[in-house]
């Protein structure tokens, strides 16, 4: 597609290529940014691919996913030879499409990365690197615990900019000397005419079979220790004894087993409802009361974004890219990590008070539509093209 300027010729759009390690079926927080960019990217008129690793081999070499292609390359499911092998086929991706991409985006610090930045630098191609995560799971701190991470990340300062979720990630890339000047805040968005509140939650609550007087309390995402879904079970367990409310957690991961045998042995595994990774967990956004983000660090949650957009209540952990997220008592109530008994207290205050809940869920809607939308975030990226010298070309 081209498109015209007024007394000119036609102009090429922009062409960018998203690299991302996983991507669909994986369902994580960088797996629905980068779809969820991509598209919005489209529909400002910057054409988008995207290249990431392809695990099976029954798995499509390349595919179309919301009108732009994504591109699988092969990577065998073992440890360090897997690694390698997407390597030398990415390096000859991007080699022999080296003319095609006017820049690269490549999501979340690691080898992938650290590739794309070298060869990027190499062709020079503008190559921008978008963050994930931040504290001591994120980006920079854990790859600060081994050798072969302090060579990626010393690799990724090669980057023309960074990508910053929040505040904190700023802070850490002093760690790895990489100039501010350079970096820029770009928030996680939702797509908020798709996450809303429903107009008949009876209906959808009659699918998910909840009886309209129950109180749902719900979490969605991965089963990992540092998303402390365990500190959630145990709230629960506190907050709710002899009545009828249940948690709902929607999400797959190591930690399931673990989180069976807990709710079992707290004796609330008839009050827990576990329900594996999906791909549309809409239905259970709008039929919940309260949703909960116990975790560790984020970076920003999707969760949280996905969860206020629908006007939800959010209890979460007072952790970095969450705090700009939840404002205590105004969009959701904060509560330290690792606190079962500050975590049952607020589930007790929201689950008894209708009207707090109606009113932080509004106030999070509202923040939502002013800030984090997918218009906010091309806002931001086409700012750091133009910031690049990056425009259509003649």
């Amino acid at each position: 597609m081209k498109t015209a300027e007024a007394g000119g010729a036609p102009r090429e759009p922009l062409s960018v290529l998203f690299i991302a390690r996983y991507y669909y079926p994986f369902i994580g927080g960088i797996e629905k940014q980068v779809p969820s960019q991509a598209a919005a990217l489209r529909r400002s008129g910057i054409r988008v691919d995207i290249v990431t690793g392809r695990f099976s081999p029954d798995a499509p070499r390349v595919e179309r996913t919301r009108g732009f292609p994504v591109y699988r390359l092969p990577s065998p499911r073992i440890k360090i030879i897997g690694a390698l092998v997407f390597l030398a086929h990415l390096a000859g991706f991007l080699y022999r499409r080296r003319a095609r991409y006017r820049a690269l985006h490549v999501f979340q610090v690691g080898y992938a990365s650290a590739l794309a930045a070298l060869l990027g630098r190499f062709f020079g191609t503008p190559v921008f690197l978008h963050l994930a995560g931040s504290g001591s799971g994120g980006d920079i701190y854990r790859h600060l615990k081994t050798p072969w991470g302090w060579l990626f990340l010393a690799l990724c300062r090669l980057a023309s900019n960074i990508v910053v979720l929040n505040a904190e990630m700023l802070q850490e890339l002093k760690l790895i000397f990489y100039p501010q000047h350079r970096a820029i805040l770009i928030p996680n968005a939702v797509d908020a005419e798709y996450y809303r509140p429903t107009g008949d939650r009876a209906a959808v609550r009659h699918v998910l079979a909840i009886p309209d007087h129950q109180c749902v309390v719900l979490y969605t995402g991965r089963l990992a220790a540092e998303k402390g879904v365990a500190v959630l079970v145990r709230a629960f367990a506190q907050a709710c004894p002899g009545t009828d409310a249940r948690l709902c957690i929607v999400g797959s991961g190591r930690e399931h087993a673990r989180l069976l045998r807990l709710a079992k042995n707290l004796a609330i595994d008839d009050r827990v409802q576990f329900i594996p990774a999906c791909g549309d967990v809409l239905p259970y956004y709008q039929s919940a009361d309260v949703f909960v983000m116990p975790s560790l660090h984020e970076g920003m949650s999707n969760s949280i974004l996905e969860a206020m957009a629908c006007a939800l209540p959010v209890i979460a952990t007072a952790v970095s890219g969450t705090t700009d997220l939840v404002h205590d008592r105004h969009t959701g109530l904060l509560v330290p990590p690792h606190d079962p008994k500050a975590l049952a207290a607020a589930l007790v205050q929201l689950l008894h008070s209708p009207s707090e809940r109606s009113a932080m869920g509004h106030a999070g809607r509202c923040l939502v539509e002013d800030a984090y939308t997918d218009t906010s975030v091309v806002r931001g990226y086409l700012q750091l093209y133009e910031a690049a010298g990056l425009r259509s070309q003649p």
